[in-house]
């Protein structure tokens, strides 16, 4: 196990800044620009410095996840009540300039009943006392290793600004900048890929357009829906200052009175969030406290099962405290007095919390719907050990209530991949289920999902009736390399997949209904109508018809004219049962000729009715073929078996080459990854698709800005959550700012 923080770094100040602490007494730049740096703004619009990013998929860690520490700046702008409240539970990471301060910090620590053994330093020069602002913001990367994000602080203070890059050296922790303008208090982050900010980040980056700043942040940070909003609260633009992510689905808002000059601004706030989606596919749900005078109690800090709010004596600390208690049930809730707190400036704008880095990640999403009660009720989570140390599988556990009684308790089935599933039972019509995830490792960590787990439990309601039919039967699949189990089957609302022998069952409510199955490359199912009643099991076994491909591609060349023949099977016989596709039926339709010139994008050129076609009047060029059939007009087959063709037509004509675009697929057709190779004759904002042959797109690769010049990018057959995909032919769409190029692909696993 890593031991991080219990360190001394001696950073040695830059020269040619005086050092800010022989200036402001103490190191207290104030909260506003200075005259001075009004002057120097320039400043921090001239050393931009762009990283390489994260691995993909980067993640960026919320506030309320499990954290190991807090890092503030001493002197101190917190009073030492809090430094012994936090040294309770998390490491207190202190900067100080040198050992001089270094040891005064000690001593007033010791003096204040600071727990020492949770004190560490980090010697370094600062301009003032706003970690938040310019501390280090944490992710995880699609390798699951944490990692620092930096940015350009909005102030030119150039101590200040460099504290991310010493606190990841000291770790030795990785290191990305975004090279984007920006402040800690002006963003917050549910950690499931949901950000928000005041619009000042698109004033301050006024160079870059805000879908710029919006591809930067989804691409260093993993934030896919980023809600930047009008400020709500005078003077400094910090989101912080009025509002709070407390949850992936919860929003603390300020509140005041409608004579309050900012309560048009706030009520639309809060109407804002309430209509937009949350992490767990529900809206927000919006608390608000009552800050009539401009108190700063939304400026408050979570770590993990505590919250310290900032309290100034005011008539209305109370109520501040009992919203928190409201909104967060089994939170302890702190009232911390200070003096010195302002309105847009107290207790989260001067501590930065430390995520722990190895931390037990449970990766869950919600059961939020009302669910039947003829049915148990899925939960499926995916749990990580940052740590690298062992998972104790008979330690996940789903734990469930019903109409808020006790809990009871279930072992989560361990799947692949460190994914965990489990049933709870079905019950009653109106009930209530509340339920948390539970998990344990060996490096000695236990968390929740949600993270207090029983105090604020997932809910979600029962309807629908309790009584049901069975349907039931097998599945057998026609030719074809795919898994019956990957067929899925329907009857009305209820789907399920077979089991590996391709028995499946479907519990249903009283009706009349159609069966219908689904499977790429194989013809659609659709039974006819029947009625069911309670109680009723009906049993009904069906086969799924495979789109035969073509096979046995040759080709010849005469003059300009390329000929291909291929073979094609005799299409089957219908089957017993009766199998009418929705669009059409099974018959054969007619066969799509794809065609790529000199290894760039496949594109369909014609269509034929027979085994063969006539490619004419061709220029000098490397052709590449392959074919595919096409049943009832709509379901398209594998294509040919020997895929491609390589034809070199010798005669003098040139083939345009286009700078922008792919230049390399390979290989094609691939099992385990396939590497993507464009070029760009400017930089452009690129973005990468995959896209199933249905037209669905099932992955995006790319959408990041690239600098001119030769790039690569890989896939590895899966889909953007990370499950692999079936075997058959997927399509890559490749799009920058002035080009659109499409290429088409064959996946096929047997080929690991």
């Amino acid at each position: 196990m890593k031991h991080l923080f219990f360190f001394i770094v001696f950073i040695a100040a830059n020269s040619l800044i005086v050092n800010s602490q022989h200036i402001y007494k103490d190191g207290f730049l104030p909260q506003h620009l200075t005259k001075d740096e009004k002057e120097r703004i320039h400043e921090i619009y001239q050393k931009l410095s762009e990283t390489a990013p994260p691995f993909q998929y980067a993640r960026s860690i919320a506030e309320f996840e499990p954290m190991s520490g807090a890092l503030i700046r001493y002197p101190l702008g917190i009073p030492l009540s809090l430094v012994a409240l936090m040294s309770e539970e998390v490491e207190v990471v202190t900067i100080v300039a040198n050992e001089s301060v270094r040891n005064q910090a000690l001593n007033d620590y010791q003096n204040h009943g600071v727990n020492l053994d949770n004190i560490s330093f980090l010697i370094a020069p600062t301009n003032s006392i706003w970690t938040r602002d310019y501390g280090p913001w944490y992710i995880f990367d699609g390798n699951n290793e944490f990692g620092i994000v930096d940015f350009q602080y909005d102030r030119p203070r150039p101590h200040d600004n460099a504290i991310p890059g010493v606190f990841a050296s000291a770790n030795n922790f990785n290191y990305h900048h975004m090279g984007l303008i920006h402040t800690g208090g002006d963003f917050m982050s549910t950690g499931m890929g949901i950000g928000a900010s005041t619009n000042a980040v698109y004033s301050v980056n006024s160079s870059m357009t805000p879908a710029e700043v919006d591809s930067i942040m989804q691409l260093f940070l993993g934030i896919e829906d980023y809600h930047v909003v009008p400020n709500i609260h005078g003077g400094l633009s910090h989101i912080d200052t009025w509002a709070k992510f407390l949850a992936p689905d919860k929003i603390m808002i300020r509140e005041v009175d409608p004579s309050h000059q900012y309560y048009d601004l706030a009520e639309q706030a809060v109407a804002y969030f309430e209509s937009q989606t949350s992490s767990y596919g529900t809206p927000f749900t919006v608390y608000r406290v009552y800050t009539p005078n401009n108190e700063p109690y939304t400026n408050s800090l979570i770590l993990n099962d505590r919250v310290y709010v900032p309290t100034i004596g005011s008539a209305w600390d109370d109520a501040a405290i009992s919203a928190y208690e409201a909104a967060m049930p089994g939170y302890t809730v702190y009232g911390v007095y200070y003096s010195g707190w302002w309105s847009t400036d107290a207790l989260h704008c001067r501590v930065r919390e430390i995520p722990d880095n190895e931390m037990l990640y449970i990766k869950h999403m919600p059961i939020v719907q009302e669910q039947q009660a003829h049915e148990g009720y899925q939960i499926e989570a995916h749990i990580i050990p940052m740590s690298g140390e062992a998972l104790y599988p008979d330690s996940v556990m789903v734990y469930y209530q019903v109409g808020g009684g006790g809990f009871s308790s279930i072992l989560m089935t361990e799947g692949e991949d460190n994914w965990f599933s489990a049933v709870i039972p079905q019950q009653d019509i109106g009930s209530e289920i509340g339920y948390y995830i539970f998990a344990a490792d060996a490096s000695g960590r236990r968390e929740n999902h949600p993270y207090i787990g029983p105090y604020d439990p997932h809910f979600f309601t029962v309807t629908g009736p309790l009584n049901f039919a069975v349907i039931e039967g097998h599945v057998t699949l026609n030719e074809g390399k795919s898994d019956v189990s990957d067929v899925l089957v329907s009857v009305g609302s209820v789907n399920t997949y077979p089991d590996d022998s391709g028995w499946y069952e479907l519990q249903i409510a009283e009706g009349t209904y159609t069966l219908t199955a689904e499977l790429e490359h194989y013809i659609p199912y659709v039974s006819d109508e029947f009625s069911v009643s309670d109680g009723d099991t009906i049993f009904y076994n069906f086969e799924m018809q495979h789109l035969t491909p073509p096979e046995n591609l040759i080709y010849a060349v005469e003059a300009n004219d390329i000929l291909l023949n291929w073979t094609h099977a005799d299409i089957p016989a219908k089957n017993y049962y009766k199998n009418n596709m929705a669009n059409g039926n099974q018959e054969f339709s007619y066969f799509n000729i794809y065609r790529s010139i000199d290894q760039n994008d496949y594109d369909i050129i014609a269509t034929a009715f027979e085994a063969s076609y006539t490619d004419s009047d061709l220029i000098n060029g490397v052709y590449s073929y392959f074919v595919t059939a096409v049943y009832g007009d709509v379901h398209e087959s594998l294509p040919s078996d020997t895929a491609t063709a390589d034809i070199e037509v010798s005669f003098l004509g040139d083939v345009e080459n286009t700078p922008t675009g792919f230049t390399r697929i390979y290989p094609n057709p691939f099992g385990r990854q396939l590497t993507i190779e464009f070029a760009l004759e400017y930089p452009s904002m690129v973005k990468i698709d995959i896209y199933n042959s249905l037209g669905i797109k099932v992955h995006t690769l790319a959408e990041n800005e690239y600098t001119a010049g030769n790039h690569f990018i890989s896939w590895d057959g899966r889909n953007q959550s990370g499950r692999s995909l079936p075997d058959g032919l997927y399509f890559i769409r490749f799009i920058s700012d002035h080009h659109i190029k499409n290429h088409s692909i064959i996946f096929d696993k047997s080929m690991q």
